[in-house]
């Protein structure tokens, strides 16, 4: 079993609600998605539920929808004498979300956007020291970050990630072109040219789709600790949960799963949302 101070800077976002199981291996942080405001994942919770939680351990919430002004004004009644101080971090990717969360408590997550230290040390100027930063830099890009800010870094290590989001119905608009029986929510493709398999999951309106094949970053684990949070997303995860949990601090995991590390080694020339 692992000990805490192994897993202190390792949150959990889980793929089911068994909360004694990542307990019982040491791990005592984690991220729940907030219903209806969030997409993507395996579960959600309620408010009810998360404040129930954030009693016996170290809870983030995470809010990754963009919000039309409806949403805006629910999730403004939800936090209505909210507690805050009881939450360690709400992960936001719509910034009209600043306007509802104390600063201290904003965690940055813009999927894909956050590329180098200084739209970092821009966050920092505007009173955002928490931010994530995309896990499709190289190793190099990681530490040139890590030496060139003083912003509290987190990083997803281990996900099935998400690569589009849309507030589109893509799974039903799809089935009712061509005149087909939807029969569930998520679906796994094989793109034709690469044959690289995806999730395509459609709820509450939105689409994801997701790779089939699990970022691992452990190789280099020994510079990703440096970080000052590492996340273990097992949303669509299964088979290889027990593997990961066992062994999530270890540089030898990405041999042990179906994974890929392919961005820690191979540079994107031009990425998304690039402030240089």
């Amino acid at each position: 079993m692992c000990t805490r101070e192994d897993t202190k800077k390792y949150i959990i976002l889980p793929n089911k609600k068994d909360f004694n199981k990542f307990k019982a291996k040491g791990f005592n942080s984690f991220i729940l998605p907030l219903e209806k405001y969030s997409i993507g994942f395996d579960v959600y919770f309620s408010i009810s539920e998360i404040k129930d939680l954030s009693n016996k351990f170290n809870i983030y919430i995470m809010i990754n929808k963009f919000l039309h002004k409806k949403e805006l004004f629910e999730i403004e009644n939800l936090f209505k004498n909210f507690n805050f101080s009881n939450i360690k971090g709400i992960f936001i990717e719509d910034l009209a979300l600043t306007k509802l969360i104390p600063n201290e408590k904003i965690i940055i997550y813009q999927n894909h956007m956050i590329n180098n230290y200084e739209s970092i040390n821009f966050f920092k100027s505007l009173g955002f020291e928490n931010v994530v930063i995309n896990n499709a830099l190289t190793i190099e890009e990681i530490k040139e970050i890590r030496n060139k800010t003083t912003s509290k870094l987190f990083y997803f290590l281990i996900s099935k990630n998400i690569l589009m989001y849309s507030k589109r119905k893509l799974v039903s608009n799809y089935f009712e072109n061509f005149n087909l029986e939807k029969t569930k929510e998520k679906y796994n493709i094989k793109e034709e040219v690469t044959k690289k398999e995806f999730i395509v999951k459609e709820e509450n309106g939105s689409s994801t789709i997701s790779n089939n094949v699990i970022f691992c970053a452990n190789k280099f684990i020994n510079e990703l600790e440096k970080l000052d949070f590492l996340i273990i997303n097992l949303t669509n995860i299964n088979e290889e949960e027990n593997i990961i949990l066992e062994n999530f601090n270890s540089d030898k995991l990405q041999s042990m799963i179906n994974s890929d590390y392919y961005f820690l080694e191979n540079e994107i020339k031009y990425k998304i949302g690039d402030i240089k």
